[in-house]
């Protein structure tokens, strides 16, 4: 069959499945050829678990040809436990263990420069429905802090004419980040339209508002990105899509939500006005994003022994 004429003509000496890629034949073929197989970042959902439990010995016998077993998640870790008949400790997502966004020096300085020791605070990743909320916010902290600035960053960067419209009927002042220059000492909002400025921008704000979060039939976008570039980070309701890294955040003290639209201006003026509280949030969570990191070196240990040849997972 195909599978065979794949391993005839490739001959690999390893195998690396990633998250729930378990196919069945070629997972056979691997293990009567004895060609030692990894599967990393295993992420399984109950239905998926279900089934496989449904079928015990079939799912012993394929996942018997597995020398490294490396689950993201608790859920999956305990699945395969069972499933497999050995231990499978949670190893974390490696999707969270990025390094952080990179910027360019010389324009870090400059627009740090420019900035000064203004309060800035973004709003990062903003779906249509978002900047109304956001622009409303804005205009609430600048009555409490007038040299306050906006970075505002919509996810969709092409939607920006219409948003510098909308800035305009808030009667706010703004520039743009494609014209090239930084913001002056009286712009209010600085709109980011171009692609790829967060790890700009993140280092530049004292706090993250990340969007996709406001507005029913979002989900939310990824906080590890602000986390990781010492950024107080709030989130609105609907965070669907990352719900286990905002939990986490949430329960480390790394991270607030806003659950109510109208309340996040008060949000940003509380945490302009109270260091304490936002100094430890940003610690908190950027301790949280470099643990994250060490999933990356538990996956490689795991790896490692099959790359010499050995079997991994202590078999």
């Amino acid at each position: 069959g195909a599978v065979r004429r794949f391993f005839a003509h490739w001959q690999p000496e390893l195998g690396i499945l990633a998250e729930s890629e378990l196919w069945p034949n070629l997972i056979i073929e691997a293990g009567r050829r004895e060609i030692p197989l990894a599967l990393i970042n295993a992420r399984m959902s109950e239905a998926s678990l279900s089934r496989w439990q449904k079928r015990p010995q079939a799912a012993r016998t394929l996942l018997s040809n597995f020398r490294f077993l490396h689950a993201a998640n608790e859920m999956t870790a305990a699945g395969l436990t069972t499933l497999s008949g050995q231990p499978i400790e949670p190893g974390g997502n490696l999707k969270h263990a990025a390094p952080p966004l990179s910027v360019g020096a010389a324009e870090l300085a400059r627009f740090q420069k420019a900035l000064g020791n203004r309060p800035v605070w973004c709003a990062a990743s903003t779906h249509k429905g978002e900047e109304e909320i956001i622009l409303t916010a804005a205009r609430e902290v600048l009555q409490a802090r007038p040299d306050a600035l906006l970075l505002l960053a919509p996810r969709h960067p092409e939607r920006a004419d219409d948003i510098a419209k909308l800035i305009e009927t808030h009667g706010l002042s703004y520039g743009r980040h494609a014209g090239g220059g930084t913001p002056g000492p009286g712009t209010q909002v600085w709109l980011v339209d171009t692609m790829g400025e967060m790890g700009l921008i993140y280092r530049l704000s004292d706090i993250a508002f990340v969007g996709g979060s406001l507005c029913a039939g979002l989900k939310g976008h990824n906080p590890l990105e602000p986390a990781r570039l010492d950024c107080a980070i709030l989130t609105g309701r609907h965070i669907s899509s990352f719900a286990n890294i905002y939990l986490d955040l949430f329960r480390f003290g790394a991270a607030g939500r806003v659950l109510a639209p109208e309340k996040l201006g008060k949000e940003i003026i509380r945490l302009f006005a109270d260091d304490a509280a936002r100094l430890a949030m940003r610690k908190q969570a950027k301790d949280f994003a470099l643990a994250q990191s060490e999933i990356l070196a538990h996956v490689w240990d795991g790896l490692m022994p099959l790359l010499e040849g050995g079997n991994g997972n202590g078999k």
